[in-house]
């Protein structure tokens, strides 16, 4: 939720950029996807010079039991929004369905606690009689699911991670609040690698955010990678920004990314864009390289 003027705006679910490169925070069918030990820290700040605008830091850690077809992850997200202060940790348990040959099907579930600190003394409002302003605290839990088909050159996954539409507050302009409840987001992710050269690949994605009563919202992607090293690309998230991306491969362990939104919305005249971090690093767990494409 963020502060806009005396009112409270819902934002609920973090828009990552990067969404190519961090499956686990979309798909809990992801955990254990490939055949490597995979760790991920993401620094978010949107909207940067906005009021209030969403700060959010991600941490997520997956990897295959050995010899097993069974993928175990952990995602644990921090995130400033207005006059709230989110934690949330989830567990992800996805099973295997491997194809000779055709690549892998992963069904996923995962399952996890979300704790909300809301500072409502924050808001100016034209009335403060309301008991709920002051200081707030909820515990909440939920759950998910999805599946995913990958091969060495590309992906397809559908989930829904957070299922449960668990109760939330909007704060007014005169002060009284009003119940709402969570949305339920459903994920469509896509991608695929295409050789253009001896060095040269491209990988186009697309991710589509499915919400009860909202418009389909998507990302369309595009990125380029030369030598194994250096990646770049471009997205247009619509109707919000286009968005900019760099990628340096500093060996199979060791991946970096940033990128940054250029805000098309009515916002654009408030702020300076938005920037979002990467840093990856995997272990390979078979004599295959580690995969960095997705």
């Amino acid at each position: 939720m963020l502060l806009a003027g005396g009112g409270v705006v819902a934002q609920q679910r973090p828009a990552y950029s990067q969404y190519m490169f961090n499956g686990l925070a979309l798909n809990p069918a992801y955990a254990g996807s490939q055949k490597q030990f995979n760790a991920m820290a993401v620094i978010r700040s949107q909207w940067v010079n906005f009021e209030g605008a969403p700060k959010t830091q991600l941490l997520s850690v997956h990897a295959p039991l050995d010899r097993k077809n069974i993928g175990l992850g952990m995602l644990i997200s921090h995130e400033n929004i207005g006059v709230h202060t989110d934690w949330s940790a989830y567990a992800s348990y996805a099973y295997q369905i491997k194809f000779k040959r055709a690549g892998i099907l992963s069904l996923g579930l995962q399952g996890g606690i979300n704790y909300r600190q809301s500072d409502f003394t924050k808001l100016t409002v034209q009335a403060g009689s309301d008991p709920l302003l002051g200081y707030h605290r909820k515990s909440t839990v939920n759950f998910g699911t999805g599946a995913f088909y990958s091969t060495r050159k590309g992906y397809v996954g559908l989930s829904s991670p957070y299922l449960v539409e668990n109760k939330t507050f909007n704060v007014e302009d005169d002060g009284t609040v009003t119940e709402n409840r969570e949305a339920r987001y459903y994920y469509l992710t896509a991608g695929k690698v295409f050789e253009l050269g001896p060095k040269v690949q491209t990988m186009p994605s697309v991710l589509l955010r499915l919400q009860d009563n909202m418009p389909v919202g998507y990302d369309l992607s595009v990125n380029f990678y030369y030598n194994k090293v250096l990646g770049t690309g471009i997205s247009y998230r619509n109707g919000d920004s286009i968005i900019g991306m760099f990628q340096l491969i500093l060996n199979e362990n060791v991946n970096f990314g940033y990128a940054y939104d250029y805000t098309l919305s009515s916002l654009r005249n408030h702020t300076q864009g938005s920037h979002e971090l990467m840093l990856n690093y995997r272990i390979r767990l078979s004599p295959e390289p580690c995969h960095t494409y997705f």
